[in-house]
């Protein structure tokens, strides 16, 4: 069975890194690389091994996002993102993480 999960983690956020207050992009980058990890739990809390999930590519993507207000002047909007580009080193040499030399994914695509 083959599926796809996405999330999104806004890093500006307090609760990303409550102690962490530089927000460059070689910095979170290097963040990411050293302290990313992940885990995969069954319902109940059971952890399974990530090599029991062969086919499971984890990607970690950086993106742009704009403020935007209701055309009424009313409540705010939820800002609209784009320009996402593959944060390779996050998830190169990890279990399951994208790789840099990945044939679609890889720097190639984006440099």
């Amino acid at each position: 069975m083959k599926g796809s999960v996405s999330g999104a983690i806004d890093v500006s956020s307090a609760t990303f890194v409550p102690h962490y207050t530089s927000f460059q992009r070689d910095e979170v980058d290097a963040y990411l690389k050293q302290h990313l990890q992940w885990k995969f739990v069954l319902l109940g809390g059971a952890e399974k091994p990530a090599s029991d999930f062969p086919d499971t590519l984890i990607s970690v993507w950086r993106g742009s996002g704009e403020p935007r207000d209701a055309e009424d002047g009313g409540a705010h909007l939820p800002p609209r993102y784009g320009d996402y580009v593959p944060i390779h080193q996050a998830t190169h040499g990890k279990l399951c993480g994208l790789k840099s030399d990945d044939a679609v994914l890889g720097e190639h695509a984006y440099s």
